[in-house]
């Protein structure tokens, strides 16, 4: 009875380290998400680096993050960039991606129910952040800038 209790314990807490949380050094946490062209499936992006960025328009700060990261990715191979927008309204968040000259198929509205399911598990609750993924599916960084990702 013992050594199974011990053996309980050891598997429960080797697996914690491998189960997925958004934070540094863990493994991603899945999530889809759809636009009117695209859907970005975060499992499907295995093998190359991916950004994620979460921001709104009202938080200066993250749409600076979200063109600055949105255009270091464009035309590298080895980076793909995923987008979760906040903005209370459908209408300005697609006017944004225009005015700010996004790529609209690495952009994604998230303040429906598919995108409101990411902000407690990527803990965005906190104010919006940024994340890089390595092809293994491990954050390596969080709130990774223009230059890190010009070394990849």
């Amino acid at each position: 009875m013992m050594v199974s209790f011990v053996l309980f314990i050891l598997l429960s807490s080797s697996s914690s380290l491998v189960a997925d949380d958004a934070r540094v050094g863990f493994q991603a946490p899945n999530f889809a998400v759809s636009n009117k062209t695209a859907t970005a499936q975060l499992q499907d992006y295995r093998g190359k680096y991916v950004v994620v960025t979460f921001w709104s328009s009202i938080d200066p700060e993250s749409r600076m993050a979200n063109m600055e990261l949105d255009r270091a990715c464009r035309g590298n191979a080895r980076l793909a960039h995923i987008a979760v927008n906040y903005d209370s309204s459908r209408r300005v968040y697609g006017e944004i991606v225009k005015l700010d000259n996004l790529d609209s198929n690495s952009q994604f509205y998230g303040n429906d129910a598919q995108g409101k399911a990411l902000v407690a598990t990527w803990h965005q609750d906190e104010g919006y952040s940024s994340f890089l993924i390595d092809p293994q599916g491990k954050i390596v960084a969080k709130n990774p800038n223009v230059e890190m990702l010009k070394r990849i």
